[in-house]
């Protein structure tokens, strides 16, 4: 049985000696560009899962706040009415003040 793993070592050698040396650089050379597509792909899908994402929290965080904002202008503009009706009242109390003053 030892004999035969022998046999079988010194049949494949390295993949240099199968080979050549030749060949050997080619089929670095085309597993360097694969590596190197695989990657690119690898890549350009993470981009874009990122892009998704930052996207989709954008637009949540965009509908939060204008709801926010619609609130705060819901109060805003309640505020402003009763405002303008107390000014309204003490406008017209103040000139009933000056024209019975006045007479």
């Amino acid at each position: 049985m030892t004999t035969m793993t022998k046999s079988k070592k010194s049949k494949s050698g390295t993949l240099f000696q199968v080979l050549g040396e030749v060949a050997y650089h080619e089929l670095e050379e085309k597993t360097e560009k694969n590596k190197q597509a695989i990657s690119n792909l690898v890549t350009q899908r993470v981009e874009d899962k990122f892009e998704r994402r930052l996207v989709e929290e954008f637009a949540t965080q965009n509908k939060e706040l204008n709801t926010r904002f619609d609130k705060i202008n819901d109060k805003f503009d309640s505020q402003l009415k009763w405002m303008l009706a107390f000014m309204m009242t003490q406008t017209g109390l103040i000139m009933g003040m000056i024209y019975f003053l006045h007479k």
